[in-house]
């Protein structure tokens, strides 16, 4: 499993994009799909891949109160809230949800993989393992 560094100029805030379980086995019944050397050797079981997206945002600056302007113009022009406190987020992905029509990739539907990009400029990965 691994994260995404990102930051988002809109918004002014930090983020970190989890993809957890990205390399399952190989199982022609529970995970039926090859994804390259990566997956070689994998010992994880295919648990549901629309609930392994996890999102932590970490705003620059916590605003006290809605009088200190909470809100930005985003670069389409509309405005969205921004965070005032850091949050961590589970991204359902799965049929019908608003997370699988705007931030799923056709090709990828089935993975339910949200592409880091997707929340801002991609700053690095971060790697982590299991201790031994």
């Amino acid at each position: 499993s691994h994260g995404h560094l990102i930051y988002n100029w809109d918004l002014d805030c930090l983020a970190l994009l989890f993809h957890a379980r990205e390399y399952p086995r190989f199982d022609n019944e529970t995970f039926p799909y090859y994804l390259g050397h990566c997956q070689e050797d994998s010992t994880l079981v295919s648990a549901d891949p629309h609930m392994r997206n996890i999102l932590w945002i970490e705003p620059m600056i916590h605003r006290e109160s809605e009088s200190q302007g909470d809100r930005l113009l985003n670069s389409q022009g509309g405005h969205e809230l921004r965070p005032q406190t850091p949050t961590l987020v589970v991204l359902n992905t799965s049929e019908g949800s608003v997370a699988l029509e705007k931030l799923v990739d056709v090709g990828v539907k089935e993975l339910g993989t949200i592409y880091e990009g997707s929340f801002g400029e991609i700053l690095g990965d971060i790697l982590y393992y299991p201790s031994p």
